[in-house]
């Protein structure tokens, strides 16, 4: 049965790693941030880079009039030998309409939820000047996506992924799709993703990767995990949670479903549920954000649709 996984996360969380392994599959294509595309709310957004490398790529030029509701549907319609798709959009928002249009077209979908304790999220952000911004950003988005899909999760804690093999074992088990030696080997396929984190593109460039010295390419090859060994930033997120005792609630809860114990944890996370009033007013600031920016769009009508890492026109490959 064709399928659907959505890689869900917050920023700095290895969505990106994780989506290209997961489609690292003759059978898999995995898209990226998608939503982007058709709910665009920064410039990078009108100047999409596939990263096949390919000026005017054949699987987004195919997509030019297709509406998102038909979008995984067009695409297992134009490349029957796929089975299943990686969405890696952040949105809740994106991902619980699409989950809509899917149930009503009959194609099966997962949920592969990524996460990062909050000590480790806050100093992914706290790296990029934006300690400020962590809570309510961790905090809300696990909130959000429990409220619109709370099922149908598999769970992935980053540092498991990145510190120990056979996680990508255990995560496409739980997915219900192929695993074998080498598919965390993401960068030998040709790879149609947009957006997403820039390092962990980079070395689809033939360029870079042709060029790239030995040492720079193990950096980028590699899914690293840094324990954190900074007091002082721990003294500062422990505040932040004393504050906010729902930062403590939601991460024991995504604990508890990562060990295993679902149903506890999804209970868990019924107290923090968002409100429709919520979930309403977030549908709002991001229309607000498309229209004040005058970058609303349907579908890829935007004359600069497709750029591309290496601006050569090669001819059309598979999927």
């Amino acid at each position: 049965m064709k399928k659907v996984i959505f890689v869900a996360s917050t920023s700095y969380s290895g969505s990106t790693f994780l989506d290209m392994t997961l489609g690292n599959d003759p059978a898999g294509l995995s898209l990226g941030e998608v939503d982007a595309v058709y709910e665009p709310t920064e410039p990078h957004h009108l100047k999409r880079e596939c990263g096949c490398g390919t000026y005017n790529c054949h699987v987004w030029k195919s997509l030019e009039k297709v509406p998102a509701s038909q979008l995984y549907q067009s695409l297992f319609k134009t490349y029957p030998h796929i089975d299943y798709i990686v969405d890696s959009s952040k949105s809740p928002l994106w991902i619980n309409r699409r989950i809509k249009d899917l149930r009503k077209q009959g194609i099966d979908y997962r949920i592969a939820v990524i996460w990062k304790t909050p000590l480790e999220i806050a100093q992914s952000f706290d790296k990029r000047g934006q300690f400020d911004n962590w809570a309510r950003s961790w905090v809300n988005y696990y909130r959000l996506l429990h409220t619109l899909q709370p099922e149908h999760w598999t769970m992935v804690k980053y540092r498991d992924y990145a510190s120990d093999p056979e996680t990508l074992k255990d995560i496409c088990a739980g997915l219900g799709i192929d695993w074998f030696a080498g598919k965390e080997a993401y960068w030998e396929k040709t790879q149609h993703i947009l957006f997403g984190n820039h390092s962990a593109r980079k070395h689809l460039n033939p360029n870079h990767r042709d060029n790239a010295t030995s040492t720079d390419k193990a950096a980028f090859q590699t899914v690293s995990y840094t324990p954190v060994e900074d007091p002082a930033l721990e003294a500062r997120v422990n505040q932040v949670i004393a504050a906010n005792p729902v930062i403590g609630r939601v991460a024991d809860a995504l604990q508890r479903m990562t060990a295993g114990d679902e149903a506890g944890g999804r209970q868990a996370l019924q107290a923090d549920r968002m409100s429709r009033a919520d979930i309403w007013l977030r549908e709002a600031k991001l229309a607000l954000r498309i229209l004040a920016a005058k970058r609303y769009r349907i579908g890829f009508k935007h004359p600069q649709t497709v750029t591309s890492i290496v601006q050569n026109k090669e001819p059309d490959q598979a999927a």
